[in-house]
Parts: structure tokens; sequence; C-alpha cells
């Protein structure tokens, strides 16, 4: 680590998520970092590099949080959460999250009309990013100029916890920038007057490419090191949550002979 300490391990799990070398992106802006406020893995990039592993790059967005305070709720269709208990795994009790619903509001031609007048100024756009997109996460720009048949979009407004005003806007990833997220969201229904906690943004990163690993996820050029999640080039919650699992699994088993 930077400080010049040295840890060591019999196994040791990488799980870089978006950090390996990360560069956020919001419109012209640009800078080093892992997630918004947080430090890119700058050293351990290069390193895994130098080891001869081959690493590719790819990219993905987020979308804006805004405060629920400045939401007008009422306009918009209400989802409730499921009246039976969920929980993520079959030996924790489940829970009825009763106090979470999610709101469903939609975009619209302004919306598109605002975004269309600024794509140039959107870096997955305007070939400022050349790393290939996840697929999995289209920004609103890409379905707009994809889908330019349509009316309009859903957006699905998640809260973030018990313990934040913070909704998620599901549906809106974007690397627009600033000004132009607050304009455009002020278009939508419900949101004509929502104030912006954090902008949304593009992040580009590094990956290591998958067939550099065994199935047990362990690399094949380093005997206990094991690689897990978005590092792997993949994208969502469950798949890197089944493959933290899965290589802590296998790390352990690796340790116990």
């Amino acid at each position: 680590v930077k400080s010049g300490l040295e840890f060591s391990s019999p196994t040791v799990i990488l799980t870089n998520g978006t950090f390996l070398n990360g560069k956020i992106y919001i419109g012209k802006t640009t800078y080093s970092a892992g997630r918004a406020g947080e430090l890119a893995s700058i050293g351990l990039a290069e390193n895994l590099k130098e080891l001869g592993f081959k690493v590719g790059r790819l990219n993905t967005c987020t979308p804006p949080r805004i405060d629920r305070r400045t939401v007008d709720f009422p306009k918009m269709k209400e989802q409730k959460s499921a009246d039976i208990p969920l929980s993520f795994s079959f030996e924790n009790k489940g829970k009825i999250y009763k106090d979470f619903s999610v709101f469903m509001t939609r975009t619209n031609q302004k919306t598109h009309q605002i975004i269309q007048d600024n794509i140039h100024r959107v870096p997955l756009s305007n070939g400022t990013i050349q790393s290939a997109a996840i697929r999995y996460c289209p920004s609103v720009e890409d379905k707009i100029i994809r889908f330019p048949e349509k009316e309009s979009h859903q957006i699905f407004l998640e809260p973030e916890g018990y313990n934040t005003e913070e909704i998620y806007l599901q549906g809106f990833f974007t690397s627009l920038p600033a000004d132009t997220q607050q304009e455009a969201l002020h278009t939508i229904v419900g949101l004509e007057n929502c104030k912006i906690i954090r902008y949304g943004y593009a992040i580009e990163y590094d990956i290591i490419y998958p067939n550099q690993l065994k199935y047990s996820l362990e690399t094949k050029a380093i005997k206990g090191l094991f690689l897990a999640g978005q590092v792997n080039g993949t994208s969502g919650y469950e798949e890197a949550a089944e493959q933290g699992l899965l290589a802590g699994i296998n790390a352990v088993q690796l340790t116990r002979g």
C-alpha cells in the first residue's frame, strides 16, 4: 500500500469493481476516481499489468441521486414493496420492506429534446470515451439515440435506504453535464422541483479478461489469487455477489488443501 505496509496471505480475493484506473466523466469534466468521492486503484492496476495479466477497458454509467424531499410523489405511480418476507440468503429470516415504495415516472419529448440538444457534450456519444460499454446499463442518451420512435422512457425512483434522503433514479443513467442533468430532470412529471444531491456520471475502468481464470475464479497465473465481480468484466449486483461467494468458498477450500 502507499504507506509502505505489506500484507501477506495464502489466498487473496480482488473485488475492485470500477476502481482499477477508474476515471469519471460528467460532460467535459473528468477526474480519476473509483467512484464518486473515492480514489481509484492506480498502483494495483499497473501491478497486475506488470504481472502479465491481459487487461481491457470498459465503461458504465450511474444515475443522479436526488433529494426525496423535493419530489412530488403524488404525481407518480406507486409500486409498493412485496408483502411477503424477502431475504438475499435462505439462511436469513425474511423481512417485509413496507416503508420502501418505488415510484414510477417517464421522460417526455421535452426531456428528449434537451438531451439531443446537448448530445455533443456527452463523452459516451462524442467519442471522448473509446472503451466498450457494458450491456446492462444503457444511458438515457443512448436510449434516445437508438430508439428515436419512443415518446418516453420509464424512470423508477428507488429509495437508497433508511438513513438517507437520497433517491436513485433507475433508468436515467447519464454522463450529461451537470447543468443539463438538472434541466432535463425538471421536465419530468414529479421532478419539476427536484434537487440533485449527486450528479450522474460515466466511469471508465480496467478489467482482467476472464479467460485468465479457472472455473474457481482463481487466476491461472498466480496460485491463491482470485478475482470476483466487475474486475472480471461482468456487470450487475447479483453477478458480483455470486462471484464473491464462489471465490470465497474456493479460497477457503484452497487453504484447507
